[in-house]
């Protein structure tokens, strides 16, 4: 039979094991004790392991900074091209305003011709008819402008009444049929791309 008695260990301190064993064919004054000293000493690194962890503490460190100045870097890179970016967007975006500036003043000068020759013509010939042709080609030559450049006349007489894209400024009695109907135009309404430039200034329809 066998008992072992373990006593409690502290840090820094030896552990004493002891184990009592007995044997029966044996007397009690000779009995075998065995004592087993274990010893806890605080473990050593030699002076070449602490120098290379040193080492490589040093060589994390100086990796760690080398990319943050590296992505400092890159951010200073990616303002600046952020910037010129900007910058040459406005100058494109200020040359197509210009250029269509250009545009729109070239045909307001046709317009301008085609009434001079008019007038001229009227006043050579003292003819009105003629001045009323050459204001017809001016309007028609002006209406397919802004047809080209994406503007088109609301379509109003006829059609219901709608305060989305007409104005009414005006009522005729109609019969009933007709009612809420426009039935004349004052001023032309215009849309641009789907938009709405102006209302038309129209007449519109009631019944009794």
């Amino acid at each position: 039979m066998k008992q072992k008695e373990q006593g409690t260990s502290e840090p820094n301190q030896s552990t004493t094991n002891i184990s009592t064993s007995t044997d029966d064919s044996l007397p009690n004054d000779e009995q075998v004790v065995e004592v087993e000293v274990l010893e806890n000493e605080p473990k050593t690194y030699s002076e070449e392991y602490v120098a290379d962890l040193q080492l490589r503490l040093k060589q994390a460190e100086d990796k760690a900074e080398m990319l943050q100045n590296r992505f400092k870097q890159a951010q200073v890179e990616i303002n600046k091209e952020a910037d010129e970016l900007r910058s040459r967007l406005r100058r494109n975006a200020e040359e197509r305003l210009e250029a269509a500036k250009g545009d729109i003043y070239k045909r307001m000068l046709e317009l301008a011709d085609n009434l001079e020759r008019a007038v001229k013509s009227a006043e050579a010939n003292a003819d009105l008819n003629a001045l009323l042709e050459g204001v017809k080609a001016t309007y028609q030559l002006l209406l397919k402008d802004l047809e080209n450049s994406g503007v088109n006349p609301i379509t109003a007489v006829g059609e219901a009444f709608d305060p989305q894209i007409h104005e009414a400024v005006d009522i005729l009695i109609v019969e009933e049929e007709k009612d809420g109907q426009v039935t004349a135009v004052y001023k032309a309404g215009y849309k641009f791309g789907g938009k709405l430039l102006r209302p038309a200034m129209v007449q519109v329809g009631r019944s009794n």
